[in-house]
């Protein structure tokens, strides 16, 4: 458990993760109310099962999101980023879709992803906070 949230109060790792988790929490919206379906999508790319992956991929991106931005279990939030991006870059790879982000988008997230798991949540986070809590 301690490893898990262990952090600094890093600024920068802090920015980070913010920024990791703001593309996800839009984009997992945009899919759960309907404005950016993500069905479609995984059904013009082959994946199987795309009601099913349609329910996960989202609950994934929104979940991630949500740990990324409050910084509680921010290396959870940024290990699940990292499989739901790869998804999204194959999706991108052997399929058009008509609102398609830019790949860069998905490749930012999986190296912002990689970022935090190695140094952690940083300043302003949920993490740090139990850290030195655990500590004192």
């Amino acid at each position: 458990m301690r490893q898990i949230t262990r952090t600094t109060n890093q600024k920068s790792s802090a920015i980070v993760r913010i920024l990791v988790s703001l593309p996800l929490l839009g984009i997992g919206i945009q899919h759960l109310i309907g404005t950016a379906p993500l069905e479609p999508i995984l059904r013009g790319a082959g994946i199987p099962f795309p009601e099913l992956n349609n329910v996960i991929g989202t609950g994934a991106e929104i979940l991630a999101g949500a740990l990324l931005i409050t910084g509680f279990f921010a290396r959870a939030g940024a290990a699940l980023t990292i499989p739901t991006m790869a998804m999204a870059l194959y999706a991108h790879a052997v399929y058009d879709w008509a609102d398609e982000p830019p790949v860069i988008l998905p490749i930012t997230l999986i190296l912002g992803s990689l970022y935090v798991i190695w140094k952690g949540a940083g300043a302003w986070s949920l993490d740090l906070r139990y850290s030195k809590k655990t500590a004192a």
